[in-house]
């Protein structure tokens, strides 16, 4: 079985925990939730993530202890840590450019706006990475600008339809491990 880190965005601190900004965490936690054998949590030498390793190493669940837009720093520790490579990530994050619980993947993207998408490209120099991009926006009659969404708390009604979905996210990362088309 290959090794995955399944990298999730978000912000840290308990006043980012429940925002739209993390959903990305909000899914890593409830798939570790439910990894078998999973390990204690643990955090990176340098402070820069925190992570734990299920079924014998082979899923490494990792999240930022940076904020959004530093990611990349965080990603860069990672892979120096666990001595990987950009084929070994998934990338789970929210997008405000698609509708509230869709989940879409992107082998070869752009951040579309997204900063924290920006910081991990920047940093892997290259657009193709595996990214399970999750929907945030409810739909309105007016425009709403990201940054106005992201960081507003998740609503009850949203987040029984975001853990809805959280299943999903994680077939599709089992898909994307075992190289399948999604």
């Amino acid at each position: 079985m290959k090794r995955k880190l399944i990298f999730a965005l978000g912000n840290p601190g308990k006043e980012y925990a429940k925002t739209y900004h993390n959903v990305g965490a909000l899914a890593l936690a409830a798939l570790a939730e439910k990894e078998e054998d999973l390990s204690p949590w643990k955090v990176s030498p340098r402070g820069s993530f925190e992570y734990a390793k299920g079924r014998a190493g082979a899923r490494i669940f990792v999240k930022p202890l940076t904020f959004m837009n530093e990611s990349g720093y965080a990603l860069r520790e990672t892979l120096r840590f666990f001595k990987a490579k950009k084929e070994d990530l998934v990338v789970i994050h929210d997008e405000s450019d698609l509708p509230l619980g869709t989940v879409r993947l992107a082998r070869v993207s752009g951040p579309a706006g997204h900063r924290g998408v920006s910081s991990l490209l920047a940093e892997l120099g290259t657009n193709e990475v595996a990214r399970i991009r999750i929907g945030i926006r409810r739909e309105s009659t007016r425009p709403i600008p990201a940054k106005r969404i992201v960081l507003r708390t998740i609503s009850k009604t949203d987040e029984n339809t975001l853990y809805s979905i959280f299943e999903e996210v994680g077939a599709m990362i089992e898909k994307v491990i075992a190289n399948e088309q999604v």
